[in-house]
């Protein structure tokens, strides 16, 4: 679990309770707070290499990126978060 600070198409900085060491691939899933037609929650699922770890803040080059959408039932029960 982490907390997302900054992003873009290349690279994701987070916040994380653990430490990641550099060279770690990672496989991360991101709750979009745009919605597909209104109704259908989006994630962005993201594949990324560790490049910069310093307690407790992470940077992560991004190799693979795609747009998921969510279950009615997990967008349903991240509502007001």
């Amino acid at each position: 679990m982490g907390r997302t600070m900054w992003i873009s198409s290349r690279e994701v900085i987070f916040e994380t309770a653990e430490p990641l060491p550099v060279g770690t691939d990672l496989e991360m899933t991101v709750a979009w707070p745009a919605m597909l037609d209104s109704s259908v929650g989006m994630q962005l699922w993201v594949r990324a290499h560790v490049v910069h770890s310093s307690a407790p803040v992470v940077t992560a080059a991004i190799y693979k990126y795609q747009f998921r959408t969510r279950s009615r039932a997990k967008a349903a029960g991240s509502a007001g978060r």
